[in-house]
């Protein structure tokens, strides 16, 4: 992982080396989970944002989200 070079990581962004096969599960999971913890006949907004060294992708949406417990 690299962390953001204007920042330092104080932004929350970074990069990643990642698995296309393993990026497009990630990515169906996140889409997922935003369409079953939002409220019903909410929006799910998806976006690609292309940048000059990389690509920002953002889902979201109203719902409340959801708390996983550890064992």
């Amino acid at each position: 992982m690299i962390i953001c070079q204007n920042c330092g990581g104080r932004c929350g962004a970074f990069k990643a080396l990642v698995d296309p096969m393993l990026f497009k599960e990630a990515l169906a999971n996140i889409v997922n989970n935003a369409i079953n913890y939002a409220p019903e006949s909410t929006a799910i907004k998806i976006v690609l944002t292309p940048r000059p060294k990389d690509h920002l992708v953002s889902v979201n949406n109203l719902g409340g989200g959801h708390a996983f417990e550890r064992p």
